[in-house]
């Protein structure tokens, strides 16, 4: 019995620096775009209108898998479903896109990162975007979004999906040469504050040999801090636990 408080003690700081596994953060309300095609009767949107990924169905077991699942470390992403808006979608001014931040509203809890999934076109390394996280009480954090068109990915970026086929809408022609790639990128946030928006930014990026440069997210993902009713709650079982095995 002696050691009871102690044992509960421990446990309680264990739970209370305790993270909730990664989860989905659903951004599905500001897709724009279907950037994936699956035949060439459901051609997606593309980059500038005629390129887009493709699924393995369409095109082989290298490319986006027909699940939707793209498993990376301890995440798994869920793609948007493939014959409807997957991605949202800025670009610079001749890209076909708006050019605006894309703000996007989650519903509120406190993280110990933020992650990811996108990919860019017609911009190269050291053009960084900005991911900003807006939290409910103000102060934000600002962070350098790294840009880059192919592998190897820039340091703190990690490579998810490489090699993948595109489809030219226009020509009915997968290009299986110039393939591209799908990134990941892990941003620590503040876990003391509740989240209350993400933003997309192209920043100050340009492209002088193109000018349409381009970023399609296509899911984002979170490590939970666990709120503290779910905390006591848990503690309050072990402590009961404990005391009938006394």
């Amino acid at each position: 019995m002696k050691h009871i408080p102690i044992i509960c003690g421990i446990l309680a700081a264990m739970l209370l620096s305790a993270s909730a596994p990664a989860a989905s953060i659903d951004i599905s309300a500001a897709f724009n775009a279907d950037m994936v095609s699956t035949s060439t009767s459901e051609e997606g949107d593309g980059w500038d209108g005629t390129r887009t990924f493709v699924n393995e169905t369409f095109q082989g077991s290298s490319n986006i898998p027909d699940n939707g699942l793209v498993p990376t470390g301890s995440r798994i992403y869920q793609l948007g479903a493939f014959d409807a808006d997957n991605a949202i979608m800025r670009s610079l001014p001749s890209g076909g896109y708006p050019q605006s931040d894309a703000v996007v509203d989650i519903a509120d809890a406190q993280y110990d990162d933020i992650a990811i999934l996108y990919a860019w076109n017609s911009l190269t390394e050291g053009q960084d975007a900005v991911f900003t996280v807006k939290y409910t009480t103000g102060a934000d954090d600002v962070f350098a979004w790294k840009t880059t068109n192919f592998a190897p990915a820039p340091t703190g970026v990690n490579v998810v999906l490489s090699g993948l086929d595109r489809y030219h809408t226009g020509s009915n022609n997968v290009d299986s040469a110039n393939t591209r790639v799908i990134f990941e990128q892990v941003f620590d946030t503040d876990g003391t504050r509740i989240v209350d928006q993400i933003v997309f930014g192209l920043g100050n990026t340009t492209d002088p040999s193109f000018n349409n440069g381009a970023f399609a997210v296509f899911a984002a993902d979170g490590t939970p801090i666990p709120e503290p009713a779910s905390l006591m709650l848990v503690g309050a079982g072990t402590m009961i636990m404990l005391r009938r095995k006394a």
